[in-house]
C-alpha cells in the first residue's frame, strides 16, 4: 500500500482531465442536441422508463431542461480547461446522472463509466497544473502527486476490460453470436462492408475480442508486455470505431489504458515534441518559466493517508463485486437481464421481440390489446421488449391509465416472444401473470420471467 503514496509527475492525470472534459462535452452535446432537441426524448409529457431506486427522477419542462444541459455543457468545458474545477466536475456528474436516470432506455456502459469518472475526478487534483485555475492562482500549481490517482484510473479501465471478457465466456459468444448477425447488417459500410460481412471476420472478432478483454489489463500491467497490450488496445478500439457507432468509449478507453504506463510517459512525449516543433517548445518554455517558482508536491498527512486507504479499498471492492451480482439470480443473464446493467456486459446479445399487452377488467373481459407504439418511441419499445423490468413498468403504467379512464380492478398481461441471438423465438413473460400485482425485486429472481432454452 505504501507504494501507492509515492510522488510522481502530475502530467498524466492532467492529460486525462483534458481528454475527459472534451469527451464529456461531446456526450453532453449528444444528449442535448440529438436526444433532447431532435428526438424529444426528455419530454416530460411522455412516458419514461426509470430505474427502480431512482423512479422519482423526471425530466423538466422547457426551458428548464435545456438550461440543465446548457449548464452541463459549460461545466464540462470547465473540466476541460480546469476552471472552477471541482464544481465543474460535480456539476458534470449531476447532469450526466440526471439524464442517465430520467430515461433508462438510454443506458450505455460508457455513460455509466463517465458518470463514475466525473464524480471521482472531482476529488483529484487535476487542475493543479496546466489549468485556468492555476493561471488565476499560481500558488495552486503542483509538480507531483501521489501515484494512487493514476492507479485508480488504471484500475477502473482494467475492471472494464476483464469483466467484459468474463461476460463473453458464454455459449453464444463462443459460436460468434451475435457478431454473425451484426456483421450482416454492416455490409453497406464504406470500403470495409464487403469484408466484414464474411463469416470469418465475425469468428475472428469473437475469439479475438474474448482473448483481448481477458488479457489486456494483465498485458498492460507488466513492462515486458505493456507495449503489446497497448498496441492491441488501439487496434481493438479503432476497429470498433470503424464498424460500430459506440460514441466516446473507444477514445476514453485508449486514454485510460495509458495510465498503466509509468507516470513519466506523457512528460517524455511532451519533451519529444519540444525537439520536433520549435513553436511548441517556445510555448512550453514560456509556461514553465512563468510558474517556475511554483513546483510543489502534494503533502499527505498520516490521517489523510489512512482515510485514503479506506476509500481505495472501498472503491476497489465495489467495482470488483457489483459486476458479479448476476450470480445471485437463476437463469441466463442475457435472457433475464437480471444483473446485466452496471456490470460491463458489453455487446453480448442481439434481441428482437414481438408482442403486446392485454388489458382486462375485473371480470376478465378484454378491454384493449396494446402494443405500446402510441406511448413509446421506437427506441423505448425496442429496449422494453427484451427487458423484464421495463415490461413491468410499462404494464403497470397501462393499468394505471385504464383505471384513470374509469375501469375498475384492471389486470394487465404481457404476451411477448423474444429471439435471443440466433435461437428460436420463445415466450419471454408468463402470459398468465397479472403484472399489476408484481413487484421488481433487487436481489431475487422474478418467477414470471419464462426460462430460456437453447435451440441448438
Amino acid at each position: 500500500m505504501k507504494a501507492l503514496f509515492r510522488q510522481v509527475d502530475i502530467t498524466s492525470i492532467v492529460f486525462i482531465r483534458i481528454v475527459f472534459g472534451a469527451l464529456a462535452f461531446g456526450e453532453m452535446m449528444g444528449l442535448f442536441a440529438y436526444y433532447h432537441l431532435t428526438k424529444d426524448t426528455f419530454n416530460p409529457e411522455k412516458f419514461h422508463f426509470r430505474y427502480h431506486v431512482l423512479d422519482w427522477v423526471k425530466p423538466l419542462q422547457e426551458p428548464y431542461m435545456s438550461i440543465v444541459f446548457g449548464i452541463g455543457l459549460i461545466a464540462s468545458l470547465g473540466v476541460l480547461f480546469g476552471k472552477f474545477y471541482r464544481a465543474s466536475c460535480l456539476i458534470t456528474f449531476v447532469v450526466l446522472l440526471y439524464a442517465f436516470s430520467a430515461e433508462q432506455s438510454l443506458y450505455l456502459n460508457h455513460g455509466y463509466l463517465m458518470i463514475w469518472l466525473s464524480f471521482i475526478l472531482a476529488f483529484f487534483p487535476m487542475n493543479r497544473s496546466f489549468s485556468l485555475d492555476v493561471h488565476r492562482r499560481p500558488a495552486l500549481r503542483l509538480k507531483t502527486v501521489p501515484v494512487y490517482y493514476q492507479f485508480i484510473l488504471a484500475f477502473l479501465m482494467g475492471v472494464v476490460y476483464f469483466y467484459g471478457g468474463l461476460a463473453k465466456l458464454n455459449p453464444d459468444w463462443i459460436r460468434a453470436q451475435p457478431l454473425l448477425i451484426w456483421m450482416e447488417y454492416k455490409r453497406k459500410l464504406f470500403l470495409i462492408g464487403p469484408i466484414v460481412q464474411k463469416d470469418i471476420v465475425a469468428w475472428v472478432m469473437s475469439i479475438g475480442g474474448l482473448a483481448f478483454d481477458l488479457s489486456c489489463a494483465f498485458l498492460l500491467m507488466f513492462k515486458r508486455t505493456r507495449k503489446l497490450g497497448m498496441t492491441l488496445a488501439i487496434c481493438f478500439h479503432i476497429t470498433n470505431v470503424l464498424i460500430f457507432n459506440i460514441g466516446a468509449f473507444p477514445w476514453l478507453s485508449i486514454s485510460l489504458s495509458l495510465m498503466f504506463f509509468p507516470p513519466d510517459l506523457i512528460p517524455r512525449f511532451l519533451n519529444w515534441m519540444d525537439k520536433k516543433w520549435s513553436f511548441w517548445a517556445r510555448k512550453r518554455s514560456t509556461y514553465n518559466n512563468r510558474f517556475a517558482s511554483y513546483v510543489g508536491a502534494m503533502d499527505i498527512s498520516a490521517k489523510k493517508s489512512r482515510y485514503m486507504q479506506v476509500l481505495l479499498i472501498s472503491l476497489v471492492s465495489f467495482h470488483l463485486l457489483v459486476p458479479l451480482r448476476h450470480h445471485l439470480y437463476s437463469g441466463n443473464v442475457n435472457w433475464t437481464e437480471e444483473g446485466h446493467k452496471f456490470s460491463w456486459r458489453m455487446m453480448l446479445r442481439n434481441k428482437s421481440g414481438t408482442g403486446e399487452f392485454l388489458i382486462k377488467d375485473g371480470d376478465g373481459v378484454l378491454i384493449k390489446r396494446e402494443n405500446g407504439r402510441s406511448y413509446l418511441s421506437r427506441r423505448q419499445r425496442q429496449k422494453m421488449l427484451g427487458q423484464p423490468d421495463m415490461i413491468l413498468q410499462f404494464g403497470q403504467f397501462l393499468g394505471a391509465e385504464y383505471k384513470a379512464k374509469g375501469y375498475e380492478d384492471v389486470s394487465v398481461f404481457a404476451n411477448i416472444r423474444i429471439k435471443l441471438n440466433d435461437n428460436e423465438y420463445q415466450q419471454f413473460i408468463d402470459p398468465e401473470v397479472d403484472l399489476m400485482h408484481q413487484k421488481w425485486h433487487a436481489f431475487e429472481s422474478e418467477d414470471w420471467i419464462m426460462p430460456f432454452e437453447y435451440s441448438h
